[in-house]
């Protein structure tokens, strides 16, 4: 669990399958986004515990320990994580259900579609733009 923000206004990625999770990570990295990652919901808990807060949040719904579901009803609970959006990822066959099931801003389809995800959360973090030049040239 990589769970050093440094500040708020980080994108958390949760997802179990340690080479998509760390690949996402390295694109978001280099599209000048500061990502904390975390394998599982229980993981993703302790780091929203934490002093720093997520800008959002891509979570992967179906996780062994904690799944994405528990952990989007949980922080629908917490005061402190009112308004930090939810990028449900999935590949269920309804996504688009899904993610209201859990109060998701939005989802995205797995596999993932990477113009998706970026175009995604440049709506998502409109005040982020630091990477658009990075994410149009690749």
């Amino acid at each position: 669990m990589d769970t050093d923000p440094g500040r708020s206004g980080f994108v958390l990625v949760v997802e179990d399958d340690d080479d998509l999770r760390e690949s996402l990570a390295e694109l978001l990295r280099l599209s000048a986004f500061p990502v904390v990652t975390a394998a599982n919901g229980r993981e993703a808990q302790d780091v929203l515990q934490g002093p720093a807060r997520p800008a959002l949040v891509l979570l992967d719904l179906m996780m062994p320990i904690m799944s994405g579901w528990e952990l989007a009803r949980w922080m629908h609970a917490e005061p402190t994580l009112v308004g930090v959006p939810i990028v449900a990822m999935t590949g269920v066959a309804n996504p688009a259900e899904e993610a209201r099931n859990i109060g998701a801003a939005t989802w995205i389809a797995k596999p993932l579609d990477l113009p998706l995800l970026f175009t995604t959360l440049a709506r998502m973090w409109p005040s982020h733009d630091e990477g658009a030049e990075a994410r149009s040239d690749g």
